[in-house]
């Protein structure tokens, strides 16, 4: 049974504590949040402020519930945290094959499809009913919004967002730090530090 505490405490984190409430061999022991201002328990769960994670980093292992991937990355580095300090969660209403490689950190939500061949990278996030299809390889830091769609031999960089209910179409590569827009249309490679929307996708703003 891995013992878990979520870093994040918002709508992201509710969502993640239903799966690690409904899965086998995990238990949700703790939550820590900015907004916590000190220890207390609740319903078996105790709530911290996240200035005091240094204080649960030998007992137990994080999932950081939070959706924005700066945030996440910016959250291990400031406390100094390490591969070993995480585990990955994935619910059980999910088609995986064996042979994905999935990384620590990441969360799989309800209803995901990811085909053989695929790559997951750490702390990344693949929302509900998100369908990464085969021969994927995406980095860490990435989050794949509920209901999109990543056809065969798509490369998607780190700290990649695509929007809920976007498609990007075969072999094609989304590079690092851009922005899917919802519903977009990837139809060709997308810079990095960009934002592309549309149908098909067009870039409209260069960070």
């Amino acid at each position: 049974m891995k013992k878990i505490i979520l870093i994040g405490n918002g709508g992201h984190g509710k969502v993640i504590q239903a799966i690690i409430h409904r899965t086998e061999g995990y238990e949700l022991v703790g939550i820590l949040d900015e907004a916590i201002e000190g220890y207390y328990e609740k319903d078996t769960i105790f709530y911290d402020s996240l200035d005091n994670l240094s204080n649960y980093t030998n007992d137990y292992l994080f999932v950081i519930a939070i959706g924005d991937n700066s945030v996440r990355n910016a959250i291990i580095k400031s406390n100094n945290l390490t591969d070993d300090n995480f585990t990955s969660i994935i619910d059980a209403n999910t088609i995986i094959p064996p042979d994905v490689s999935i990384g620590t950190g990441t969360v799989v939500m309800p209803g995901v499809v990811i085909n053989p061949g695929s790559t997951i990278g750490k702390h990344s996030i693949v929302n509900t009913r998100a369908v990464v299809e085969h021969d994927n390889t995406l980095g860490n830091f990435v989050h794949i919004s509920p209901n999109a769609t990543l056809a065969g031999t798509v490369t998607v960089k780190d700290f990649v967002h695509v929007g809920s209910g976007a498609t990007v179409i075969p072999n094609t590569t989304i590079y690092q730090h851009s922005v899917i827009a919802a519903g977009a249309v990837v139809t060709e490679d997308i810079e990095e530090n960009s934002l592309a929307v549309g149908v098909p996708a067009k870039i409209i703003k260069r960070s």
